[in-house]
């Protein structure tokens, strides 16, 4: 029996120390609080945040990644599992999706750093009811955020690139690729890290180190990568600019018929297209339960460098 008493007891620390492990690195995403086992902010050439900065979050997961693991699943896509859980697989990574916790397997940890802000996210934000995944570029300015949303190479990324040298306009960086709208009827959003994806970026010996993706963008840091108050509270989505294709001129319609917005947005979380349909109809639920909260425009950006700057100070010159 005393030896039945001393394995439970081995059981249950080893099991506190394995939690502890779990809890070893932390970050925030969107607005929620991640504990993992893996340091994504040194993959990253981020600052570490602290306990104190990620006590007032309200919404918080675990993450856990193993990497050169022999348990990546063969059949790609996204996959209902039992209970309340989904698998999104890919070649060399598997994501187990369930409430408040991620599980990853991959062969490579470039893989993970390359697909989690996006689809696996996407999918964790709608089964847990914390709102959707915009595919967007953003800017801020006294905490209202405009975000630039539109499909892939539509020119996200460089209107983003011109209006940060705009140094006089007084916006600053938000997010690069995708924000986190809230759904609780509010018009609240988060960015995603403080890094820019750069293709053309000329890197010092002291930045060799840069995690650069399969399609040759570096992620590179912004602000030295400190995660600073956007990041931990939610600022207002101001406006959404959906990007048409360039034209001779610049071009706007404000939209104000919501069976055009929803459609829109909805085609713009990260990747709808793949969901299953239940999530898409998720997807529906929480957009509608946002209308009327912020603006929303389609706009079409002059196909040149100096034009779409002088478009860009027109446009955010003034109060927009």
């Amino acid at each position: 029996t005393g030896n039945t008493m001393i394995y439970i007891k081995n059981t249950r620390r080893n099991t506190w120390e394995r939690e502890e492990q779990m809890r070893q690195y932390k970050t925030v995403i969107y607005g929620i609080g991640i504990s993992a086992n893996y340091d994504i902010c040194k993959a990253l050439n981020l600052s570490m945040i602290s306990e104190d900065d990620s006590k007032g979050l309200k919404d918080n997961m675990l993450l856990t990644v193993k990497v050169n693991s022999n348990d990546i699943k063969q059949e790609y896509g996204i996959i209902k599992g039992d209970g309340n859980r989904y698998y999104y697989n890919m070649p060399g990574c598997s994501y187990t999706i369930k409430k408040n916790a991620i599980d990853v397997c991959c062969s490579d940890s470039s893989i993970f750093l390359e697909t989690f802000l996006n689809v696996p996210l996407s999918i964790y934000v709608l089964l847990n009811k914390l709102g959707v995944i915009l595919h967007c570029s953003s800017v801020c300015k006294d905490e209202k955020v405009y975000a630039f949303s539109g499909k892939k190479g539509v020119g996200k990324s460089s209107i983003l690139q011109t209006f940060l040298k705009l140094d006089d306009l007084g916006y600053d960086f938000y997010s690069d690729d995708t924000i986190r709208l809230k759904t609780d009827d509010s018009n609240q959003c988060y960015p995603s890290i403080p890094i820019i994806k750069l293709v053309d970026y000329k890197h010092s010996d002291n930045d060799k180190s840069l995690y650069c993706n399969s399609a040759g963008k570096y992620f590179v840091p912004v602000q030295n990568g400190v995660f600073k108050s956007q990041y931990f509270c939610a600022y207002e989505l101001q406006k959404v600019l959906f990007l048409n294709n360039r034209s001779s001129k610049l071009q706007r319609r404000e939209l104000n018929n919501n069976n055009v917005i929803v459609p829109l947005l909805c085609n713009n979380i990260s990747g709808y297209s793949q969901l299953p349909e239940e999530l898409k109809e998720e997807c529906i639920v929480q957009v509608k339960s946002m209308e009327a909260k912020f603006s929303c425009e389609i706009i079409s950006f002059v196909d040149n460098k100096i034009t779409m700057e002088e478009n860009i100070k027109e446009i955010f010159g003034c109060a927009t």
